[in-house]
Parts: C-alpha cells; structure tokens; sequence
C-alpha cells in the first residue's frame, strides 16, 4: 500500500454500526482517537485519500460496505462516485453525522477529471462546517475567511455565491470554479457509473498527483504536467507509482505516448503583446537564461537559426519556427534534455495564457524521469514564461 499519512494506533474507534467493516477500515487508517478530538474529521479524510486507493470502479452497484470490504480483503480501491458514497458511510460509522450534499462541477483541470455531479458530505465540528469532497485532495471549512489551502493541483478555497458555497481553484497562473454544492441536500445518492470519466489508477502526492489509464501516464502540479507511455505490463514500475496491490483488469493498451512536459504562465497582457516579444529573435532574447550568447543568427521567411552558449561552456543550436500563435523550438547540441518545444500564447479573459511543451530527448526508465530532473526542466521552461510576461508588460 501507498505510504500512510499517520501513525497507526493501538486503538480504534468501536462505531455505533452492526457492521464489523467500519471499524476494521478506521483500524487501518491508524485512527485510535476519539470523533470527538480535535482535528478528527480532518485526519479521517487525509488518511482516507492517501491510504485508500483510486482505483476505477470494478462494476457499478457495490454498495459502501461492499466496496470497503473489498479493500480490506484483496485491496481493491475505487473512484468518483462509489468513492464518495463509501467516504460518506465511514464518516457516519464512525459516528460524525454527516449530510450529503451535491456538487455541479464548474470547470476542468487537465489531468484531474472532475464527473458533471459528484456526491459530497459535509460534516459540523467545534471548527465550523467541513466539505469533504472525495475527488479533491483537502478537507475545506466552509467559512470565506478561511485562508486558501496549497495542494498537490493548486491552491483550494471556498466562497459565497448565489446563496451557497462555491470550490475555488487557483492553478498554473488562474482563478477557476471546480464547483458548486447543491442548494439543497439530497436525502439520498446513488453511485452513478462515471467509470469511463475516470483514471484507471490515480495517487494524490504532497506535491503533485499521478495518473494513469490505458497505457498513459500523468504527472502534474500547479504548473505543470507530464505525460509519458507506460504500458500495464510494466507492472512493477506501475507497483512503485500506485502501490500494491494492482487490480488484475488494468487495460492492456500500449499507445504511442511521446514524453512530453507542459508548462502553464498566465500574463496580463494581451496575445499580441507577447507574440511581439516572442516572434523576433532581436526581442526573444530576453527570455533566455542570464548569462546566455548569441554566437550566431541566420533567418529566413519561416523563422530563424541561431547557436547560443552559456557560461562559455554550453551550446545550444536552435531552430526557431514562428506559428499562428507562438514559435516551435528543434534543439541540436549534445547534452540538450529536450527535442523540441513549442511555446503558444492563448487569449483569456483579461491578458493571455501561455503553454510551453517539450519533447523529452533521453529515453526514460520504465517510471519516466526522476524528480530532480523533472523539476529542473520545469523550472527552465517557467522561467522562460515568467521573463516573457514581464517583458510584455
């Protein structure tokens, strides 16, 4: 199983439940205080989304019992609505009484699917009242005063809208609703089927999320997302992402999945404005790394060639194509982690949203790359979009 989040204790709560399932399940949570402790509804949902696996739905129809009992027993996880319906009978086994409530999902986040509905519940502590949303990664007190909570997608908070409560995201330069609560609790909710909305496997980290379906795999944070192949063969690699055990119905797809990394900027500056700076070699410039030279430029009706070096040291031949709406980057030089890139400019809402994708040059390990390089090639390309919007302004 994947790492837990808290101590296991000696204890558990005995809940007021005939079943023997929840208080088998908290015991595996390592939860040994009382519902009553401070900061114990938290620590059951933190626990919940970090041990408990997102697995796609095996069927639809497992009722909540089921579905944890079947953890229990061979460690099948699950997703999406059947998951929410199982957080919700745990909490009321163990004796918090919570309402469910309905959420209408507002917006998307690449790499993090969110269903149209979803269940929720919502659960009324010493601290207020407290959201708990099985498809995001943080419980949320719903109080607008509350300050943003950072998390592995972006920063999450709550606000007041049209008389209920609103899920806000901030993620990769933007300011987005993930969703609505229902005005009204339902009495009751049934797990809908949205098992063809959801990862086959998918693993909330401190700082980033994984994701995987039919051969693909995902890695994001705030600003960023990779994606590379990783067939389901490769079960060991698959193993140390998601932990053990896997289910045995992992699709058996092997697409062509180039290793490609995504950043994310956004500008307050319009597209043409940025586009200005970055279709001219002569204004380009400025958003390479300090320190860097242009030891020779060529061009032509398509673009431009240019040799750069760093430090004295470092070289980098590039080949610069301007598009429609950015440039797209060929790489020559030995040592270089990247093929290719393509930089493009989006308009948005009050400015512009900037994308720089590159193409992995190396071939990778099973896992894909290692942090330490992913993060350095993150860090590369967002300070390129960084310096390209202050330029712009």
């Amino acid at each position: 199983m994947p790492e837990a989040l808290l101590s296991p204790g000696e204890g558990v709560i005995r809940a007021m439940t005939e079943s023997a399932v929840f208080p088998e399940f908290l015991d595996f949570l390592g939860l040994a205080s009382r519902p009553d402790a401070p900061g114990f509804t938290e620590h059951l949902f933190h626990a919940f989304q970090h041990r408990f696996p997102f697995h796609r739905p095996a069927s639809p129809g497992r009722n909540p019992e089921g579905v944890l009992a079947d953890f229990l027993e061979g460690g099948r996880g699950t997703n999406g609505a059947e998951r929410a319906c199982a957080l919700h009978a745990l909490l009321e086994g163990a004796g918090l009484s919570p309402v469910r409530t309905q959420i209408a999902t507002a917006g998307q986040v690449p790499g993090f699917p969110l269903p149209k509905s979803r269940p929720a519940s919502i659960v009324t502590s010493e601290g207020g009242q407290i959201l708990l949303d099985a498809s995001l990664p943080a419980a949320l007190v719903l109080d607008g005063l509350a300050a943003p909570i950072p998390t592995p997608i972006g920063s999450l908070s709550v606000r007041q809208a049209a008389g209920t409560w609103e899920i806000v995201l901030d993620s990769r330069g933007e300011e987005a609703p993930l969703g609505r609560l229902s005005e009204t609790a339902p009495e009751d909710v049934e797990p809908s089927d949205d098992r063809d909305s959801l990862p086959e496997l998918f693993r909330f980290l401190p700082d980033r999320t994984l994701s995987w379906s039919g051969g693909r795999m995902e890695v994001s944070d705030a600003w960023s997302r990779l994606e590379f192949g990783l067939p389901s063969l490769q079960r060991t690699a698959l193993e140390g992402l998601f932990g053990e055990p896997l289910p045995e119905d992992l699709s058996p797809a092997e697409p062509e999945v180039p290793p490609s990394l995504s950043v994310y900027c956004a500008a307050d500056q319009d597209e043409e404005a940025v586009l200005g700076i970055l279709k001219h070699p002569e204004k380009h410039v400025v958003i390479l790394p300090a320190g860097t030279v242009v030891e020779s430029l060529s061009t032509d009706s398509r673009g431009w060639f240019w040799t750069l070096t760093l430090e004295s040291s470092r070289v980098s031949e590039e080949m610069v194509r301007v598009e429609p709406d950015g440039v797209l980057v060929h790489y020559g030089g030995s040592g270089v982690p990247l093929k290719e890139k393509r930089i493009r400019v989006e308009g948005r809402p009050g400015g512009s949203r900037l994308v720089s994708t590159g193409i992995l040059s190396r071939a990778l390990p099973p896992t894909g790359p290692s942090e330490s390089v992913r993060k350095t090639i993150v860090f590369h390309l967002a300070s390129e979009l960084l310096a390209l919007a202050e330029k712009a302004g």
